[in-house]
C-alpha cells in the first residue's frame, strides 16, 4: 500500500473512497453489513471522526493561543511607547 505523500493526493484519496461508498447498492450495503470488514470500517470510520475533531479542535486552540500572544505582544510595546 502506498499512501499519498502531499495533502492534495490525500484528499484526493479520501474523495475516492467517498465516492466509491456512494456508489455501493443499497442491496450491497445489507449483504456487507454482516462480515466483520463492514464493522471493522464502521469502527475506523469513527476513529477518524474523533480524530479530525481532535485535529480541528487543536488547530482552533493553537491559533486561538497564537492570536492571543499577538495582541499581548502589541499591548506591551504600546505600554512601552507609553512610558
Amino acid at each position: 500500500d502506498h499512501l499519498p505523500s502531499s495533502n492534495e493526493s490525500n484528499y484526493g484519496l479520501l474523495e475516492r473512497c467517498g465516492h466509491w461508498l456512494i456508489s455501493i447498492p443499497r442491496d450491497d450495503v445489507a449483504q456487507l453489513q454482516n462480515t466483520a470488514e463492514y464493522r471493522d470500517f464502521l469502527a475506523a470510520f469513527d476513529r477518524l471522526g474523533v480524530a479530525h475533531r481532535r485535529t480541528v479542535t487543536e488547530t482552533l486552540m493553537k491559533q486561538e493561543n497564537d492570536d492571543m500572544m499577538q495582541i499581548s505582544k502589541q499591548h506591551s510595546f504600546l505600554q512601552h511607547l507609553a512610558v
